[in-house]
């Protein structure tokens, strides 16, 4: 492999006003009988090959003139392949070989933290949403001992913290953070979570407008949004879609999570990104996306919930360990007719039993709001820790009572 001085010949996030060739084309071999979906990230299976194989040598000519990102940023993006069905194992790649970034430290426990505004005003004009937007978002360029990949931030702060993907920076020894100005800034490590594939940096810099986040927990199937990025580099586009699904248990390297579904167009670079809704507020951080070996998957992306994006981030900013919470008990996924989610068991010396919960009390409402399925559950311990109270109400018999439960470490 060429030194990383011949592979990095600049970028078009270098050039004011950059003029982009046409994509690479991208040969996609003819369907197979059925394709069967699977969820994972970073799959490699041997239907795929040639098909990768092609898509590498073509982006990876390009970089070479500096027009695309390299190939390393083809590895470095999540995608969730869908194999054949003559081929439907998989290689899993443990979270324990993940390549730690090398980067200075940034300082942690300043007691900065990531605020989550209400939906507020009429729904924008995508054009005028885009212009507030677009000084929020900056290029990532992350430099490896011999290669560099590329992904999408955005800014948190006026002083320079920025958000992205932990994959993003995965094995980096520097990365530079671009300004939609052009300025660019050597970033330091605040702290990162692969598991979470999120991640917090600090750039030295005064005066950036920061993104302002809504309440993912607000979203419904059907909802405008946008997502704003660099896919291949083009840098701040900006694609259109709607909010396909929520509460979406995708499995991402043996762990699940929850994430937003959408029909908004992801692509390479878009890692890191911002899902902004109709009022110009980032409910999601782009991540993942599905593809198949016979390229009939269109439309399928996902991201990380906003609420789920404030737990990590507020965490890592202050130093802290990512512990999941959970309530302690054992449901019925199954549902009920009249309403509520049925608890089956109770954890032994859990905060739930010191509450005075019981199997066989079905749970209507937590926090006020009505529940009738498990996502309901998820949605409140993914955006609290272990020891935060939560209120619910059940039903026993015929009566109704209301108990405050604190959350528990989860197990596993």
């Amino acid at each position: 492999m060429k030194d990383m001085e011949q592979l990095w010949q600049g970028g078009p996030w270098e050039q004011p006003e950059p003029q982009f060739p046409p994509p690479p084309p991208v040969m996609i071999p003819p369907p197979r009988a059925k394709t069967k979906k699977t969820a994972r990230r970073r799959r490699k299976w041997r239907g795929f090959a040639m098909m990768l194989a092609l898509i590498i040598g073509a982006v990876g000519l390009v970089a070479l003139v500096g027009n695309l990102p390299s190939d390393s940023e083809l590895s470095r993006w999540f995608t969730l392949p869908v194999p054949s069905e003559e081929n439907p194992s998989v290689i899993q790649r443990d979270i324990d070989e993940f390549q730690q970034p090398k980067l200075p430290q940034a300082e942690t426990g300043t007691g900065v933290t990531m605020q989550l505004l209400p939906q507020e005003g009429r729904p924008g004009d995508w054009a005028d949403l885009y212009e507030q937007v677009r000084v929020s978002i900056v290029s990532i360029q992350s430099r490896g001992r011999r290669s560099y990949s590329g992904g999408t931030g955005v800014i948190l702060t006026q002083d320079g913290y920025i958000l992205t993907n932990a994959h993003v920076i995965e094995g980096s020894l520097g990365v530079e953070v671009q300004l939609w100005n052009n300025h660019s800034y050597e970033a330091e490590l605040v702290g990162y979570d692969f598991a979470e594939d999120l991640a917090v940096l600090k750039i030295d810099a005064e005066r950036l407008v920061p993104a302002r986040f809504g309440d993912s927990e607000l979203l419904r199937p059907g909802d405008a949004v946008a997502a704003v990025g660099d896919p291949l580099g083009y840098s701040g586009s900006i694609s259109e879609g709607i909010i396909s699904g929520l509460d979406r248990d995708m499995e991402v390297d043996g762990v699940t999570m929850d994430l937003i579904q959408t029909s908004a167009p992801i692509n390479f670079g878009n890692s890191g990104g911002a899902l902004l809704n109709d009022r110009g507020q980032v409910i999601g951080i782009t991540t993942i996306k599905m593809v198949s070996e016979d390229g009939d998957i269109e439309g399928l992306g996902f991201a990380i919930p906003s609420a789920r994006v404030k737990f990590v981030v507020d965490r890592l900013i202050a130093g802290e360990e990512i512990v999941h919470s959970a309530f302690g008990i054992t449901v019925d996924r199954r549902h009920l007719e009249e309403g509520g989610i049925l608890v089956l068991e109770v954890s032994a010396n859990s905060g739930a039993q010191e509450a005075g919960l019981k199997p066989r009390d079905v749970i209507v409402a937590v926090e006020g709001r009505a529940v009738s399925d498990t996502s309901d559950l998820a949605r409140i311990t993914r955006a609290r820790g272990v020891g935060d109270l939560v209120e619910i109400t059940v039903r026993r018999g015929e009566d109704l009572l209301e108990l405050t439960i604190p959350l528990v470490k989860a197990e596993g």
